[in-house]
């Protein structure tokens, strides 16, 4: 059932699970507005054409909401009755629970936010009016991420004065580390995989890294993950690997990539890949504790300790303590905030912790207020 979607259980061609759409974003916005001026075209169609899934295919996008949580996904089309789209949901449900694949479900025609028209006759496909917006926004912040010219600015209230303040590609990357519609990551995936120059790649994927990093979706954190076995250049590899600790990783995923980065040549991708392991169900604390215990490379001991931190429990501690002998300070400094960070969450009282590790009490304080953003899985606090 519903061949023409199953495409997005495919890791590389996942095309439809949409997640996290902002009502404001102007791109979508204006794809749902298109949308909904050619819809009565899907509508004629339907009414003048038998239903025949050999001849001629339908689906709508809506968003469907449940206990204040929504999801955009679609619904492969079997009729149009008194304003509504009948059909069957044609994604599984990453967020909401109440419906599932396959399920029976409605579409007002003015909740439409895309659909598609698939007549195998004629060979033509119209619609599917995302793609088309979304295409051309990443293709200008693309084209913006690498202009490295200054941008001006009118100063208010001095009509005719400008002033310089930042570069269009400083602007521009911020624009997409603020990114938080998973929408795009359709076309991102596409693009990353037709795309043969090296900038452009990485910057494709410090888009997509940070609205995986936005919106924790899964699928996008799949790719990057699969993409790993794919890419050479040690550049894209740290792109990728960058935003891969602070997402989950479930039990279901293949870390395999990522333990394969962090014992490879350049050390640089073995310090992100490290980090990367953590935020998962695998024993990251254990891996990263048996390279700290081996390795003799400063470089990596540093990556080691800031990644362990993350996850160490009291089994690190003797590890760990003994880099606080260190004469590289950066390896230091990482193994006592480790120690301090792994001591609050055994649950030792402030001034233990300051006479144990020779820190004022203030600096124990101070990381016990980031606590939640040093700790993640499988640990809990």
């Amino acid at each position: 059932m519903f061949e023409f979607f199953k495409k997005k259980k495919l890791v590389k061609d996942i095309d439809e699970n949409i997640v996290g759409l902002r009502a404001g974003d102007a791109v979508l916005k204006a794809c749902k507005k298109r949308a909904q001026e050619e819809i009565q075209y899907l509508i004629d169609f339907i009414g003048s054409h038998e239903q025949n899934e050999n001849m001629y295919r339908y689906a709508v996008k809506a968003n469907f909401v449940e206990d204040g949580e929504s999801e955009h996904m679609w619904v492969q089309v079997s009729g149009f009755k008194d304003g509504c789209f009948i059909g069957r949901l044609a994604n599984e449900p990453g967020i909401i629970e109440l419906i599932k694949y396959g399920d029976p479900v409605k579409v007002l025609k003015k909740n439409v936010e895309d659909w598609i028209l698939e007549d195998f006759i004629t060979n033509i496909k119209v619609g599917e009016f995302s793609r088309q917006y979304i295409g051309g926004y990443i293709n200008k912040l693309l084209a913006r991420m690498s202009d490295r010219t200054y941008s001006e600015h009118k100063i208010k209230g001095s009509p005719g004065l400008t002033e310089i303040k930042h570069t269009i590609s400083s602007e521009a990357i911020e624009e997409a580390r603020n990114l938080s519609d998973s929408q795009l990551g359709t076309e991102l995936f596409a693009m990353i995989e037709q795309a043969t120059d090296n900038e452009i790649k990485n910057n494709l994927y410090f888009i997509l890294g940070s609205i995986a990093t936005n919106t924790k979706d899964e699928n996008i954190t799949r790719f990057l993950i699969s993409r790993l076995s794919v890419e050479k250049d040690k550049t894209i590899l740290v792109t990728i690997l960058s935003p891969l600790g602070k997402l989950y990783k479930p039990a279901t995923i293949d870390l395999s990539p990522i333990i394969k980065c962090a014992d490879g040549k350049n050390w640089h991708v073995r310090g992100k890949a490290y980090e990367a392991l953590t935020n998962s169900e695998i024993d990251a604390e254990g891996f990263l504790g048996g390279k700290l215990k081996l390795t003799q490379n400063n470089d990596d001991i540093q990556y080691l300790l800031w990644a362990i931190t993350y996850v160490a429990t009291s089994k690190s501690q003797a590890i760990i303590e003994k880099f606080l002998k260190s004469r590289q300070q950066t390896i230091k400094g990482a193994a006592e905030n480790a120690l301090v960070i792994l001591l609050i969450r055994e649950g030792y009282d402030f001034n233990e912790i300051a006479r144990i590790t020779r820190l004022p009490l203030t600096h124990v304080e101070r990381l016990n207020e980031r606590i939640a953003f040093f700790t993640r899985r499988p640990l809990t606090f």
